[in-house]
Order: structure tokens, then sequence, then C-alpha cells
């Protein structure tokens, strides 16, 4: 009896190939996922915390932590402020001794919590027209009543002071001039400052030798 021919077409050799189980195939597939997912998460840096730890934030996440700096305060442009513990109360005189002075007496109020002291003032002439002459804290009188030299510039919550400022009249009419005053003042515990009081709009509405009508 004679052997079986090999089969040409069949092909191979004598042996049949080596087939490896399921599980091995499958357990290499997913080692080759997972080899895949850890390239590129390397590369991109993904959520890795060693990654992350050496990032360098943009500018949004940067601004997030740091704190916020306060812009720079405005320069001081030479107008003190309107507001602050004084203010003008009581009566408002504005005397005229000769055809060509002027002065204005007046009382500020401490309307602050704290003492404070009145240390000087001085005219300010938003649009000029009259020669200031100084200020007196304080003043001689206040509309005609005498004041004490010896009275007290430092004041307690509520309490006053008549002050004065002098000026010298120009040949024309002062109707149309306002007059302010710039008050040093220093409060408790702090350096001084300037405070300004609006005390006349204009001279309109005093009589002045040289706005009568010839």
């Amino acid at each position: 009896m004679t052997a079986p021919e090999r089969d040409e077409l069949a092909g191979g050799g004598d042996r049949d190939p080596v087939r490896l189980p399921t599980w091995v195939s499958m357990a290499g597939l997913a080692l080759a996922v997972l080899v895949g997912w850890f390239v590129v998460a390397r590369t991109s840096g993904g959520d890795d915390p060693a990654a992350s730890a050496h990032r360098t934030p943009t500018p949004s996440t940067a601004s997030a932590d740091e704190p916020r700096v306060a812009p720079p305060q405005p320069v001081n442009t030479g107008y003190p402020p309107l507001e602050g513990p004084l203010r003008q109360t009581g009566d408002l005189c504005v005397q005229v001794p000769t055809r060509r002075t002027m002065i204005v007496e007046f009382e500020v109020e401490n309307a602050a919590l704290d003492p404070v002291e009145v240390l000087s003032l001085s005219a300010h002439l938003p649009i000029g027209g009259l020669d200031p002459t100084g200020g007196k804290v304080p003043a001689r009188s206040l509309c005609g009543r005498p004041v004490d030299p010896a009275t007290s510039t430092v004041l307690q919550p509520g309490e006053r002071v008549p002050v004065s400022l002098g000026f010298k009249l120009p040949p024309e009419c002062p109707a149309p001039y306002p007059v302010y005053a710039d008050v040093a003042v220093a409060e408790q515990g702090s350096t001084s400052t300037t405070q300004r009081l609006a005390l006349l709009n204009d001279l309109g509405g005093y009589d002045f030798a040289s706005c009568h009508t010839p």
C-alpha cells in the first residue's frame, strides 16, 4: 500500500503552523493600545501631574492667581477738595473799610468726630480780579463784634473759630468775582491737609462805590 501523496496545492510545510491561544492575542492588543495612549499623553501634556507642574501658565491663568494692583493715585492738580472736616457756618460778612479794601469775615466749624486744628487760610480766586492781602486765624472781628485774640484754633467737634480774608479792590466794579478760601487744617493723628471752602459765588449783592453809575 503506497503512502498518500502530498497535496501540492495546499502548500506549506510538513508541520501545522503554531497557533497562539486567544487570551495571549487579546493581551497583546491591550498592551499595544496602552503604549499608544501613553505616548500620546506624554506628547500633548494631557492630564499628567508632572507635566502640569512644569507647564507655563497662560496670561489669563496667571492673572487669576495674582493680586489685583490698584491704579496709581491721581496727580495733584493743585485744587484742594471741597469736602473735609470743616464747613463754613454762621454769619458771613463783607466789610469795605475803604474804597479800595475789602475784608470777608466768617466762621469755620469742625464737622468731624475728632478734634482738628485750623492752621491758616488763604484766598482762592477762580477768575482773579482781586488782590489778596492775607488771612487771619482767628479774625480780629466778626460782623462788627470783636474777637478775643486768644481764641483757640484747636476745635473740638462742633466748635467754631472766626477767620477773615483781606483784599485790595480793583478800580472797576468787582461784582462778578467769586471768592473761595483754602484752609490748612490738621486732623488728629494725621498730617495737615488743605480744604477749599466756597464762600461767595460773586460779589454782585454787595455795595461797592466803584459799582455806582456816575
